[in-house]
């Protein structure tokens, strides 16, 4: 530090440069931000997702901007002091690695979080597939998102840079269910109709089909049945769907070989 100060040379010229490039800043910085309030306010309260999503790209540029500025004007003060910046950046050792991945780090949440606006990632309140497990947006700012798993209500907060790739759930599940590679397609297809009549007087249940044999593979012949429901049933839908499935495949004689059925949420 000793040696930093040495390089120094502070005189109250430069003391006045350092009041007024802050002063500055803090003049930009409101500004900016009365502009992004007023903009916001302008879309209105509307809770339409093209206006929620116009909103958090007006949010997120503002923090980019902001923050861009608050480290132009540090740099700048050091400069004028008499600090040479680029030896500090790359002299100070650890604490400025550690600052600078920080900082880093911010820019990727920020730039993440512009990314999952623009390119339609998920707003508030979709229901999405993160990590294998099915959970609902509650909450989206330019550095985080938050999540709440739908089957142990646990709350998860991300930080956007970790967001690379989710799943948005439409609420249509597909079911592959395996048979003996022998079955009698006829006889399932009958106990899979009666199957398709049983699901879709579940309440919640919006749609159900039966769509046949959808292929042969390891000595099984695949059946596929598809249903659709809100994306935040899934889960109960699913089981009871996969109980009543189990249930009339026996019931009819069908023959299941050993292994699972096959389940994919949309």
């Amino acid at each position: 530090m000793e040696d930093l100060l040495q390089y120094m040379s502070i005189s109250v010229a430069d003391i006045v440069w350092c009041i007024i490039i802050i002063v500055i800043t803090a003049v930009l910085v409101a500004a900016l931000r009365n502009l992004k309030d007023k903009l916001i306010k302008k879309l209105g309260d509307n809770s339409k997702r093209s206006v929620i999503k116009r909103a958090n790209v007006v949010n997120i540029v503002y923090k980019i901007i902001k923050y861009s500025a608050i480290v132009t004007c540090g740099l700048m003060i050091l400069q004028i002091n008499g600090v040479n910046v680029t030896s500090i950046l790359t002299g100070i050792g650890i604490a400025s690695v550690l600052t600078g991945i920080a900082v880093q780090d911010l820019f990727k949440d920020l730039i993440q979080g512009m990314r999952i606006v623009t390119d339609d990632f998920f707003g508030v309140g979709d229901y999405i597939e993160y990590n294998e497990e099915i959970c609902r947006v509650v909450g989206f700012s330019a550095r985080t998102t938050t999540l709440k798993d739908v089957e142990s209500e646990d709350v998860i907060n991300i930080c956007n840079r970790n967001i690379v790739e989710v799943r948005r759930l439409s609420g249509k599940i597909l079911i592959y269910i395996p048979l003996a590679y022998r079955t009698d397609t006829r006889k399932a297809d009958e106990i899979f109709q009666k199957t398709v009549d049983d699901i879709s007087n579940i309440k919640g249940v919006k749609h159900c089909e039966f769509c046949g044999l959808d292929s042969y593979k390891e000595e099984k012949a695949i059946f596929l049945l598809t249903l659709k429901c809100s994306p935040g049933e899934i889960l109960t839908m699913r089981r009871t769907a996969q109980r009543i499935i189990l249930d009339n495949i026996y019931a009819g004689g069908l023959e299941m070989p050993v292994g699972e059925i096959d389940i994919i949420n949309n």
